[in-house]
């Protein structure tokens, strides 16, 4: 009956509970969804949703703190931040919106404005901050000093009336900017049936009547296929009628016969 008791014993003691495997904690990856940069003009005013995305969703809520860095410009003046920080990924997801929001207002300051949004910290300890780690918010300054012509005003769909015929065009950005008082435009210069350019229109504002001036194409290469053709042109522009008129000169520099003066009417829609 002894020998029975004792291995009944061993047996209940051998069927006991295994301790529990600690659960493996796997590092993952937060960065910003969102190329590393953007470039904004000042009156877009369109919400700036920016996601910040795990690579692997957690079983626990996710909180991220980020941070922004103004330079030249202040948060509730010139933008605002329109979501929580910490921003929190809830279990199961993914992602998070951060949003921004640039405001317009009508003093002049430095053309290209910068924010820095930057992940400061991640509540999980296994968290690993990835690529990009920041994203840089640019804001183009469209309010311009009153002595420059505001050649946003030409920007996007054109007409171009020559003598004879009528064609489409675009107004696009010089490069140096939107306070530069020049615009590029794309058009059939010397008639529909040339290939297109693309001359740089510089405006000079009349400082009595603020919405007129001066147009001026300076000679340049009219074709990026060759050098042999050149075009330079004077006039006006009028931006209550929407209209720019140009007399241009046209030099062909292998044969001077063919060279000719004309008007143009380049106008918005």
């Amino acid at each position: 009956m002894l020998r029975k008791y004792w291995w009944l014993l061993i047996f209940s003691v051998g069927c006991g509970k295994e301790e529990p495997v600690p659960e493996k904690i796997i590092p993952f990856n937060v960065s910003f969804d969102f190329p590393s940069k953007l470039d904004i003009n000042e009156d877009d005013d369109s919400e700036i949703e920016i996601p910040i995305r795990l690579d692997l969703s957690q079983k626990e809520a996710v909180s991220i703190t980020y941070e922004t860095i103004e330079q030249d410009v202040v948060e509730g003046s010139d933008y605002s931040v329109l979501s929580d920080n910490p921003l929190v990924i809830q279990s199961g997801d993914f992602s998070a919106l951060v949003k921004l929001r640039i405001n317009n207002n009508n003093i002049v300051q430095p053309e290209d404005r910068k924010i820095y949004l930057r992940i400061r910290s991640v509540s999980l300890k296994q968290a690993k901050i990835g690529i990009p780690t920041d994203v840089v918010i640019t804001i183009r300054e469209d309010d311009c000093n009153e002595t420059v012509a505001l050649a946003k005003n030409w920007f996007g769909d054109l007409t171009i009336q020559g003598e004879s015929d009528f064609t489409e065009a675009t107004g696009l950005e010089h490069k140096s900017g939107l306070c530069s008082g020049k615009v590029d435009i794309e058009g059939q210069f010397v008639g529909g049936n040339n290939p297109e350019s693309k001359l740089t229109v510089s405006l000079i504002k009349d400082q009595i009547v603020p919405s007129e001036g001066e147009a001026i194409i300076e000679r340049s290469k009219l074709f990026d296929f060759t050098n042999r053709y050149e075009i330079e042109a004077t006039g006006s522009y009028d931006e209550v009628l929407k209209k720019m008129v140009l007399n241009y000169s046209f030099f062909d520099l292998e044969n001077n016969a063919n060279n000719f003066e004309s008007t143009i009417i380049i106008s918005v829609p």
